[in-house]
């Protein structure tokens, strides 16, 4: 078992972060009335920092159609590609303004700085069961990223803790690989990311040369 369970989860996140590039999935999902549901899946090189993900939407009882979309976030700018005029074309591509990670499905791993208690499971070397503290995952970040947590979907309407799990490699001595967080409020809302380390990204930002 792990001595000190919440500054092993705190180590993990750091560690995840520093690991650079990773591959990942991720849901955001509303449990209650409109029953919105989102799901990513893509790949990070942190030392850029680049993002890239296709984002599907399921609107529930949203007047929104569902789509899939790409999304790059390069920096500070978050591309949104819509499909092009012409079928199988390439996307058409809005830039918006963003704050970092905090922009992308990462954030899910930032909102984890917040830990403010952790157990670990008996029998699972690990597998921590944990309490996330909003405002605490907000001080714990950098001023521009804290910002964005106020900001995030998770917060609206504003929450205070998010429960769930997290699951670190090699016993709780790696790099995060599984986060499962649902916030209180009403209605609750579920955020999950499954991360891994891949060998490259190859991410072709709008506007620019590319990278990767």
């Amino acid at each position: 078992m792990t001595d000190d369970p919440v500054r092993a989860v705190r180590a993990a996140v750091a560690r995840t972060l520093d690991a650079a590039v990773l591959a990942f999935e991720s849901t955001f999902e509303v449990l209650g009335p409109p029953f919105f549901r989102g799901a990513s899946t893509g790949c990070c090189d942190l030392r850029v920092p680049v993002v890239r993900a296709e984002v599907s939407f399921d609107p529930g009882r949203m007047p929104w159609p569902s789509a899939t979309r790409s999304a790059v976030l390069h920096g500070r700018t978050l591309w949104m590609g819509s499909p092009g005029a012409a079928p199988g074309g390439p996307p058409e591509w809005e830039a918006l303004p963003a704050r970092g990670l905090a922009a992308s499905d990462l954030v899910t791993l930032l909102w984890v700085r917040g830990v403010t208690a952790a157990v670990e499971r008996p029998g699972e070397p690990g597998r921590f069961d944990v309490e996330v503290d909003a405002a605490t995952a907000a001080a714990h970040s950098p001023p521009d990223v804290a910002a964005s947590l106020r900001e995030d979907p998770v917060s609206e309407p504003p929450v205070d803790v998010l429960r769930g799990s997290v699951l670190v490699d090699d016993g709780g001595t790696g790099i995060v690989r599984e986060v499962d967080l649902t916030s209180a409020g009403d209605p609750e809302r579920r955020l999950t990311l499954a991360l891994r380390r891949t060998a490259r990204c190859t991410v072709e930002v709008p506007g620019a040369a590319g990278a990767g």
